[in-house]
């Protein structure tokens, strides 16, 4: 799952624990 956030903030840019959760939530909710 992290190799996914990091595609939306690489480097940590702009990178926020609230954005974190965000995708971790739509990624429990859409099954890869």
């Amino acid at each position: 799952m992290d190799e996914g956030i990091e595609k939306f903030a690489p480097s940590g840019k702009g990178f926020s624990l609230k954005t974190a959760f965000l995708f971790l939530n739509l990624q429990r909710k859409i099954p890869e």
